[in-house]
């Protein structure tokens, strides 16, 4: 997905625990998210509807997509539309934005094991001296009235890709119907890269040396589409490893800055983790987020430099997404420099990360 992060605050004093953790100011722990509803809706036909969808809510939710065909790595566009379709009755709802409480996206392929994977961003907003959610505004929807919201996405894998919208934001239905409403099914032909690869690579140019990163989309296919957004629209260019933790076994990369004042927050989507067989073994690609919320990782990623149990334990698992392709070595001595405290001494520039169709470096 593409977004604007508004701020993100200049770099600061790790995080509690020694976790990898998003740096900035101190937090309290946001909001939990309402629950999303456990009933899946049908995927095997075109019209797909919540099975508890009361008729007489007459506001229907439709999906776009504004391509049917794109190379692997090219970025596509889904629209969510909610229409109401009653002549003389108002709707009181949630804005529409890409949010667990309006909006959300899912994709259905082979080889993601039949899952539905639900892209679900919290929106974080400034409080003071904290973070927490935002609450979507309640809107009003009239007769014949339609509202919409689009969000770009990159490619990632290579096949038949099925995608759906799900809005949960009917302020004025009963507690059980809010929960869900489907939207039709769009389809999307991913074809592999036109030199041919159906596997997209990253290629880290640092200040020090080079490596390379390989994904896990059937793995981890919400995280593999942030990361390669921010790649390429160029958030990471010119960033920093700015954390070396060889007692943790991780270095740490990822802190987009932006021109706004140091007192600002971070604010903008987070990621929710998603559990899979992966661990963190060396040279494994992951995401940081705050120590005491799963769902909160933003852009900063490590990488794991030997094996490292604590990011996998049931009641506080980190999400592994990648790993190092060519370069390990290079990974490995990037560990090893002087530092003071976590910091390295001399700044280790992310110079540029573009999709390369290679993993020879």
């Amino acid at each position: 997905m593409r977004f604007t992060i508004i701020a993100i605050a200049a770099l600061m004093s790790i995080l509690t625990h020694g976790t990898p953790g998003e740096q900035g100011k101190d937090f309290t722990r946001p909001e939990e998210p309402a629950p999303a509803s456990k009933e899946e809706p049908r995927t095997d036909g075109p019209n797909l509807r919540n099975p508890t969808h009361d008729p007489a809510i007459d506001l229907e939710l439709t999906i776009s997509c504004d391509k049917t065909e794109v190379d692997l790595g090219e970025e596509f566009t889904l629209t969510a539309t909610l229409t109401n379709l009653a002549r003389d009755k108002f709707y009181a709802v949630n804005e529409l934005c890409y949010d667990l409480r309006s909006v959300c996206f899912r994709v259905f392929a082979p080889g993601l094991d039949g899952r539905l994977i639900r892209m679900n961003w919290e929106r974080v907003a400034n409080s003071p001296g904290a973070v927490a959610i935002r609450e979507p505004e309640e809107v009003s929807i009239r007769p014949g009235e339609s509202l919409s919201v689009s969000e770009t996405f990159p490619a990632i894998k290579t096949g038949e890709l099925n995608f759906s919208a799900r809005y949960c934001g009917i302020r004025s239905a009963s507690p059980h119907l809010r929960e869900q409403l489907a939207s039709n099914v769009v389809a999307l032909k991913v074809k592999p890269h036109s030199s041919g690869i159906a596997e997209m690579f990253v290629k880290v140019e640092t200040s020090y040396d080079n490596f390379t990163f390989g994904f896990y989309p059937d793995k981890a296919y919400n995280h593999v589409s942030e990361f390669i957004s921010h790649v390429i629209h160029g958030d990471y260019d010119q960033t920093k490893i700015h954390r070396i933790n060889p007692q943790l076994g991780i270095i740490q990369g990822g802190l987009i800055q932006t021109p706004q004042p140091a007192s600002d927050s971070i604010i903008g989507p987070c990621i929710p983790m998603e559990r899979s067989d992966l661990v963190h073994e060396a040279g494994r690609l992951s995401m940081a987020r705050m120590p005491w919320h799963t769902d909160t990782a933003m852009s900063q990623f490590f990488i794991t430099t030997e094996k490292v149990e604590q990011f996998d334990s049931p009641g506080n698992p980190y999400t592994v997404f990648g790993y190092v392709g060519h370069g390990y070595d290079v990974v490995q001595r990037i560990s090893r420099l002087p530092r003071t405290g976590e910091t390295p001494n001399t700044d280790i520039v992310v110079r540029k990360m573009y999709l390369h169709w290679s993993n020879d470096g």
